[in-house]
């Protein structure tokens, strides 16, 4: 006689042989379904698409342009060839937010640091003091961190200026660049969630 374990203690430990031979087959005969990836995680499920929004130094949110998840071709600017992921955005309290992501020659939908992207940069005003900026990218000092999940893209043929579009989430931190005696607000840190 088969004991049949339930399916969620057989999720947990894998089939290992952690509690012997009855384990072991009734997870074998168990129907185990495979976790699907999740779309989004405690920070950004509740996010409008296309939208930013910052903590830390400011607690505001804000809507991105019309070219929100948009790629372009590098020409001039950062590696040539690269496909150029931007983002651009204001509101009362962040005058401007921009982003630059360069993903390379042939990107591909997955998980990316700073590190592993061509170059990035992330900057932002402030309407506290115009003197005011939050800086990341992989020329700034700290360079801060970055977090790019492409859930998905689709690349445009080569012909004219190439480009396509791109789906998924952004997180960031940014660092306070300010001249001397600049108040600038509480914080030098800016954490930034971007939803596309």
């Amino acid at each position: 006689m088969q004991t049949q374990i339930p399916t969620q203690i057989c999720r947990r430990f894998s089939c290992l042989a952690l509690c012997g031979s009855v384990f072991i087959t009734a997870c074998s005969e168990s129907k185990i379904a495979q976790p699907s990836a999740p779309q989004c995680d405690a920070s950004t499920c509740n996010q409008a698409l296309c939208s930013a929004r910052f903590s830390g130094n400011s607690s505001d949110s804000l809507t991105l342009g019309d070219d929100c998840g948009a790629l372009a071709v590098a020409a001039d600017a950062g590696p040539v060839g690269a496909y150029l992921l931007s983002f651009h955005g204001s509101s009362t309290e962040i005058p401007s937010a921009d982003v630059s992501i360069y993903l390379g020659a042939a990107p591909a939908a997955g998980m990316f640091s700073g590190q592993s992207v061509s170059s990035w940069s992330f900057t932002t005003t402030s309407s506290k003091n115009a003197g005011c900026e939050f800086v990341a990218g992989s020329s700034a000092v700290p360079t801060g961190n970055l977090t790019l999940t492409l859930s998905s893209l689709a690349l445009s043929s080569a012909d004219a200026d190439g480009g396509g579009s791109a789906h998924g989430t952004l997180s960031a931190t940014l660092y306070l660049h300010a001249p001397p005696n600049t108040d600038c607000g509480a914080g030098e840190l800016e954490d930034a969630t971007i939803v596309f």
